[in-house]
């Protein structure tokens, strides 16, 4: 979630972005009527932000997102009706991610009908060793081949709560494979909190994470992980299972 220019990082917190990109996007958004018409603003404005940095990734990302879409299309159709019904019943919006390099993209979304404090519309790409759904996903690998991952990212510090640490990412992994579950506690953006589990192929390899977004205006991590952990494992294991059953 950071482009560079001649040296110079941008992140959602530099000046960058919130004094000129964020206005302008703000602008082109609220300007054009129809959610079609706002939903390829986003699109192009999200382009134009890793463009910022390096032209090139414009069309590695457009490559990249119509082969995850494609590649992940059968795995949509199994997750969607858990996922539905995940949301019906925690109440909070529940979503699909799957890896792509070092970043998790957004395959599947339920928005349940309860405020969000961030839009991630699907296609968004996410850090792995931040998020809650990229470090699921970690767990579920060896160890090893999780921490060449974390090693190879580009270790941002996008609040004041992301764990950049090598040593303590690697520990949150562990956790998360002891629990069945990862979270994420306003590391990518401030007032967003994510739990996620790993949907685990038939190999044992990780496919993907689904994850429950609990915006800290309804939810204590604690609160999160009590109430929302248990239906989140359930329903991980269900696709999973699924999964399996389809070969």
């Amino acid at each position: 979630m950071d482009a560079t220019q001649s040296g110079t990082r941008v992140v959602f917190s530099s000046p960058s972005f919130l004094f000129v990109f964020l206005p302008l996007a703000a602008a082109l958004y609220f300007a054009v009527r129809g959610m079609g018409p706002k939903n390829l603003v986003l699109l192009v404005l999200s382009l134009a932000f890793y463009a910022w940095g390096e032209p090139v990734m414009v069309l590695v990302m457009l490559g990249s997102i119509g082969f995850n879409y494609l590649a992940a299309h059968s795995l949509i159709d199994v997750a969607n009706p858990f996922l539905s019904e995940l949301t019906k019943v925690t109440t909070e919006t529940s979503c699909l991610t799957e890896p792509d390099g070092l970043d998790m993209v957004y395959v599947a979304r339920f928005v349940s009908a309860q405020f969000v404090p961030v839009h991630m519309p699907i296609g968004s790409r996410i850090p792995m060793y931040c998020t809650a759904s990229g470090r699921a996903y970690l767990s579920a690998l060896p160890m090893p081949e999780a921490q060449a991952i974390v090693e190879a990212s580009q270790r941002v510090e996008h609040t004041m709560h992301t764990r950049t640490d090598v040593a303590d990412i690697m520990e949150t992994l562990r956790q998360a494979r002891q629990r069945g579950y990862a979270t994420n506690c306003e590391e990518l953006f401030l007032g967003d909190m994510t739990i996620a589990a790993p949907i685990v192929s038939s190999n044992g390899r990780p496919l993907g994470a689904i994850h429950l977004v609990a915006p800290t205006g309804r939810w204590t991590a604690e609160e999160m992980e009590a109430k929302l952990g248990p239906a989140l494992l359930q329903c991980a294991r269900a696709i999973s299972t699924s999964v399996r059953a389809l070969g």
